[in-house]
């Protein structure tokens, strides 16, 4: 009820005239070109619901869930044909287009990102990534995505860290409005893990981080749907459990409705 709630309110207040632009923009998305041209915009509203289940320490299994949003905060501006900002609400990331025919379409995009921390662990990140969606037919392509995003320590007590990645997976266009897509990740990360030993009364406790780098396996289905002109409806699910300690596993679902114009 939230998301209709939001997606309505979205239609109310960005109700404006469409640029000239939006019709010659395809309502096919393998035929879109990776970044809006010059004089096209968008602004969408997000919401994402979050389930993970982990182990505690004591061995029960605990189960977290939460919903964000509808946050209507993601605005998409075009500089020229190959170059748009992503401002949530202030600039947060860019995309490059380097390419777009009818063989493949390839894109880079620099991002980055702040976690603050009352303790002293705030760290800044910068994030890589690179977009080549190889097509084989007018309907069908496979995406590849590696990615980088290196964290440097704020705070006296964080730490540098790196987080790689490596995506796969194939692209259909199922008709003229709708298009899925899914795969797999290799994700490398580092994994830290608390060990508390000793008396909780504070005689002989003992707390100890221990940090060590693995390679999780994150899987992801996605779909997009234009129902309108000026109007798309995004849904992506991913899912996180192989290779996983403690028994750990996470899903992410979000959604988002997006206005052209």
């Amino acid at each position: 009820m939230k998301l209709i709630i939001g997606g309505l309110a979205l239609l109310v207040f960005t109700g404006c005239a469409a640029s000239p632009k939006l019709a010659d923009y395809p309502r096919r998305e393998i035929d879109r070109p990776l970044t809006l041209p010059k004089g096209l915009a968008s602004w969408s509203t997000l919401e994402e619901y979050r389930q993970e289940k982990y182990r505690f320490y004591d061995g029960e299994l605990i189960t977290d869930r939460y919903t964000v949003g509808p946050i209507p905060l993601k605005w998409q501006s075009s500089l020229s044909d190959d170059w748009n900002l992503i401002w949530l609400p202030i600039p947060v990331a860019a995309i490059h287009q380097l390419r777009n025919d009818a063989a493949a379409s390839t894109a880079l995009i620099i991002g980055y990102g702040i976690e603050g921390s009352s303790n002293g662990y705030s760290t800044a990140g910068i994030s890589l990534e690179y977009f080549h969606r190889q097509k084989f037919s007018s309907d069908f392509a496979l995406e590849f995505v590696p990615a980088l995003a290196p964290w440097f320590p704020i705070g006296d007590r964080a730490k540098w860290d790196l987080q790689a990645s490596l995506g796969v997976g194939p692209f259909w266009q199922v008709g003229e409005t709708l298009s899925v897509n899914g795969g797999a990740r290799a994700v490398l990360r580092k994994n830290s893990k608390t060990v508390i030993t000793g008396n909780f009364d504070g005689s002989g406790l003992s707390i100890a981080t221990h940090d060590d780098y693995r390679v999780v396996y994150p899987v992801y289905l996605g779909m997009n749907w234009s129902f309108a002109r000026q109007w798309d409806f995004g849904a992506t699910a991913n899912y996180l459990k192989f290779a996983e300690v403690d028994d750990y596993s996470r899903l992410l679902v979000d959604l988002e409705f997006r206005h052209f114009w």
